[in-house]
């Protein structure tokens, strides 16, 4: 066995002992250390009890290439949470291979995909003066494809037009699905205030992502 396999066989068998990870937007955690804070608690119920909800600590890592461009958005915006117990009852997630959202572009099946969010963030409604609501509760929505710029996902949630649902306010970190799926493949980060047409997604097949969780998480190849 060469050097590189060796390496690549020790850091396989560290993941196998290392601590659960909890994918999240780099937005989430980037401005904690300047507050002193470097643990956190993360909570898998179906709604947010300060009071009540099982937390489960934490510490966090951003993703070092982390920047903020322009008024609303970041660039490698992803963190992990190294998570001190594994949650009970909780599937893991599948990550996608190398660009597998290019390689559904070139095959035609991006258009009229349908993808899953899951959050935790405000019900906002348009009809009128724009209004927030926030109750803890995760909800489900489908959103669909718009557009595949380089680094992002981006989603249509005019509901208003398409019947369906979108992300708001603090929804940043949350999960994009393919379908009724297990692979996610992009984390909620931005839209345009306030939430009424596009939603943009930080992608988890490019290389600054993947190269990021390689180092907590195994990364399929294909």
């Amino acid at each position: 066995m060469d050097s590189s396999q060796s390496s690549k066989s020790n850091r396989a068998s560290s993941r196998r002992s290392a601590p659960p990870v909890f994918l999240t937007a780099g937005d989430c955690t980037a401005f904690l250390p300047s507050l002193g804070i470097t643990n956190v608690w993360v909570s898998f119920d179906p709604v947010i009890d300060p009071d009540t909800s099982p937390l489960i600590t934490g510490t966090y890592v951003t993703h070092p290439g982390y920047c903020e461009e322009g008024f609303v958005h970041s660039i490698n915006d992803l963190s992990v949470i190294l998570l001190q117990s594994a949650p009970s009852g909780v599937t893991p997630v599948d990550l996608p291979g190398p660009g597998l959202l290019d390689s559904m572009r070139t095959a035609g099946t991006l258009k009229g995909q349908l993808f899953t969010a899951v959050g935790y963030g405000v019900q906002a409604s348009l009809t009128g003066p724009p209004s927030f609501t926030f109750d803890g509760a995760r909800r489900v929505a489908s959103l669909p494809f718009l557009g595949l710029p380089r680094d992002w996902l981006l989603l249509n949630q005019a509901v208003n037009a398409t019947g369906l649902g979108g992300a708001c306010f603090g929804d940043s970190g949350s999960p994009k699905f393919i379908g009724n799926s297990n692979t996610i493949v992009a984390i909620q980060n931005w839209g345009d205030a306030p939430c009424p047409a596009t939603s943009f997604s930080w992608r988890l097949d490019i290389a600054s992502s993947r190269n990021f969780l390689d180092d907590y998480v195994t990364v399929p190849s294909v």
